[in-house]
């Protein structure tokens, strides 16, 4: 949940007829957005005569001109109290309704009193960022990308791609999407304010895992099949310019925040290659780690090595890094993991197991295991925290479904059924 005091908060006399105290006056005093579809505008409606008024609600911004507001409840718009100090009211605007998914910035929200004598004081507020985070899923089986609409709890839209589809990032500026094409040795970029397939780039031998510099300058794609990464630069049309060599069978990747670099886990050879990211040259030799290394996250502290093969999750410190880091045994066949943004808590997708690991990465102890169901379908092949950090979205390949799991309760909230197989996962963020 997402909360706005006004940023800019004014307060203009569009039209009255009277004067003095016999005037209503609004006052915005804060936007709660429950990023479900919602957000919850409170006000003050002010008028020393006491007298009822009634109101309109208005909203602005992104190119759209002003339009009325859809409302999803509160306090409604007719006949509300009011005192010379102020009563406090609500109007829940329905911006999905009025907007779609996705996140919508730079917004105006505005609230017209009308009293007996007509229109009063107006207040608004802006800008404002509202608005449900886009969800993606790769969906191996069928090649295709399902867009997700989390508030809806359905498939808004789906997306045609190559030959089982994998990994996928998304620029910083939400305009283009890169999905990996398992079979093809492809790279679909797919437009996302339409969601389109618009071109391929062909890159390396089984492309799996891609990931986006924080810049979103460069793509980079993990090339299982000829232990390669290929480098896409984005700042024109998007090309392939580089290849890296890295170790065999290079199953995953990560970047650290500063996105200089990059941690590759080879799963042929139970090592992470460690490069920098702008021209490929190692940092030091690639370091030892469990057997079959695949899911990879790194933070500002951590990189935390998923080893499918035994068991656990490897725990790089990225201060002192050395091979044969210490291990944690999870549960069983780890195959993704992500880092909460205090670098406190790895979240681990065991696949063989049907569980979540949480790891305590300062302790490196499980400190709580989620079950996903133990029903033998609802196998988890990658997960995603949400950019606020409360919800984790993971897809079940057998069962084709995506999960939303409450962080502070660890329980699942809701599934979602999308495209057959899902084998990656992607959520845009909400600022």
């Amino acid at each position: 949940m997402t909360r706005y005091m006004p940023l800019v908060l004014l307060i203009a006399l569009v039209a009255a007829a009277g004067c003095g105290d016999s005037v209503p006056r609004i006052t915005i005093t804060e936007v709660v957005d429950a990023e479900n579809g919602k957000a919850t505008v409170k006000y003050l409606a002010e008028e020393f005569s006491s007298n009822n008024i009634d109101i309109t609600a208005h909203y602005t911004g992104n190119g759209l001109i002003m339009a009325a507001a859809t409302s999803g409840g509160g306090d409604g718009v007719a006949g509300l109290t009011t005192t010379g100090s102020g009563v406090e009211h609500s109007f829940v605007w329905d911006y999905k309704t009025d907007l779609g998914i996705g996140r919508h910035r730079n917004l105006a929200f505005s609230v017209v009193p009308y009293g007996p004598d007509g229109r009063g004081r107006t207040g608004v507020v802006g800008p404002l960022s509202v608005g449900l985070p886009k969800l993606f899923t790769a969906n191996a089986n069928v090649d295709s990308v399902s867009v997700v609409d989390i508030g809806g709890g359905l498939v808004s839209s789906t997306i045609t791609v190559g030959d089982k589809p994998g990994g996928m990032a998304a620029m910083s500026d939400e305009s283009l999407l890169f999905v990996s094409n398992y079979n093809d040795g492809t790279v679909s970029h797919i437009d996302i304010a339409n969601p389109t397939t618009i071109n391929t780039l062909v890159v390396g031998t089984s492309p799996a895992k891609v990931l986006a510099s924080p810049d979103a300058l460069w793509i980079y794609v993990v090339n299982e099949g000829d232990g390669t990464v290929s480098v896409i630069d984005t700042s024109g049309t998007p090309s392939v310019v580089d290849t890296y060599a890295v170790g065999t069978t290079p199953s995953g990747m990560s970047l650290t925040e500063s996105g200089d670099t990059l941690f590759v886990a080879n799963s042929g050879d139970n090592t992470v290659s460690i490069l920098q990211s702008i021209d490929g040259t190692p940092f030091i030799s690639p370091i030892t780690v469990g057997t079959t290394p695949l899911g990879i996250a790194t933070s500002s502290r951590y990189t935390v090595v998923c080893n499918s093969g035994s068991g656990t999750v490897s725990i790089i410190d990225n201060g002192a890094i050395a091979s044969g880091p210490p291990e944690v045994a999870v549960d069983s066949e780890p195959v993704a993991v992500v880092i909460d943004k205090l670098s406190a808590f790895a979240y681990v997708a065991n696949h063989g197991s049907e569980s979540i690991s949480v790891v305590n990465l300062d302790a490196k102890i499980v400190v709580q295991t989620i079950d996903l169901g133990s029903t033998g379908v609802n196998l988890p092949k990658d997960l995603v925290l949400d950019s606020t950090g409360t919800h984790l979205y993971v897809v079940y390949d057998v069962s084709s479904k995506v999960a939303r799991i409450d962080v502070s309760s660890l329980t699942v909230l809701s599934t979602i059924t999308v495209g057959s197989m899902p084998v990656g996962v992607v959520i845009l963020p909400s600022e």
